[in-house]
């Protein structure tokens, strides 16, 4: 691979904007991420525990914030014949206690199957919106080790 690129680290990212209730333990205690369009197509239809890296990207602090967790993929109505509604299913980190409604959420796989969680807080994300490169930036200058 060449250096300086995402495929260095990844083998596949994707993603959304998080609703309510999958930020705000108060609104619900599900804790999942909802498994929609490039996030299913990223991670399939196999039920799957991946060990997580989970990062929180704000204008307040100087770093962001990190945590280690585990992510579970996996079908919710598997025993509907007819249905799917796949989510990722996360145990508790410090990182989302500080997610919000509308934060940018980003899901790497990464080449030795294990995942990045990245979320930026909606209020930089105007930031991000005028220049496309501000999360990627900061992503690569992050160690993932």
């Amino acid at each position: 691979m060449r250096a300086g690129y995402l495929s260095e680290y990844f083998s596949g990212v994707a993603a959304k904007v998080l609703s309510g209730v999958e930020a705000d333990t108060y609104r619900s205690n599900q804790h999942e991420f909802n498994g929609v369009g490039d996030i299913k197509k990223l991670f399939g239809q196999e039920k799957h525990t991946y060990q997580a890296k989970f990062l929180y990207l704000n204008d307040t602090d100087d770093e962001p914030v990190t945590d280690d967790g585990i992510l579970t993929w996996y079908d919710a109505r598997a025993s509907h014949p007819k249905r799917s509604e796949f989510r990722f299913y996360f145990t508790d980190t410090t990182v989302m206690t500080c997610a919000e409604a509308g934060d940018l959420l980003v899901i790497g796989l990464r080449e030795d199957n294990s995942v990045l969680v990245l979320l930026q807080s909606r209020d930089l994300q105007s930031a991000a919106r005028s220049d496309g490169f501000l999360v990627l930036i900061r992503l690569l200058t992050l160690d993932f080790q």
